[in-house]
């Protein structure tokens, strides 16, 4: 049958891509969470280190577990903005695109 000029024929869903940013939205909390827990962590028993009650190894630890959960928060806020970025440009498409 004959498409009239201008007809749309599909859109693009950007439901998925929602979903897709309110997954990182979630993710960035816990990362945030985690990372504020573990630098929580390490400057209560910063001073135990320095008092000797604590050894090294286990303040060491501590550091390496807050560097890894800012890590991961870091890696969340990139995810979180990449997804924001795929849906403005499925909703950008959409608005000039005719298929």
């Amino acid at each position: 049958s004959k498409r009239r000029r201008g007809a749309v024929l599909a859109t693009l869903d950007s439901a998925l891509l929602r979903a897709s940013v309110q997954q990182a939205e979630a993710g960035l909390t816990v990362a945030r969470a985690a990372a504020k827990l573990a630098e929580e962590s390490l400057s209560r028993q910063r001073p135990l280190h320095d008092e000797g009650i604590i050894s090294a190894l286990e303040f060491e630890t501590l550091t390496a577990q807050r560097d890894q959960a800012l890590g991961q928060a870091g890696r969340a806020e990139a995810a979180l903005a990449q997804a924001r970025k795929q849906l403005a440009n499925a909703r950008s498409a959409k608005r000039r695109t005719l298929i």
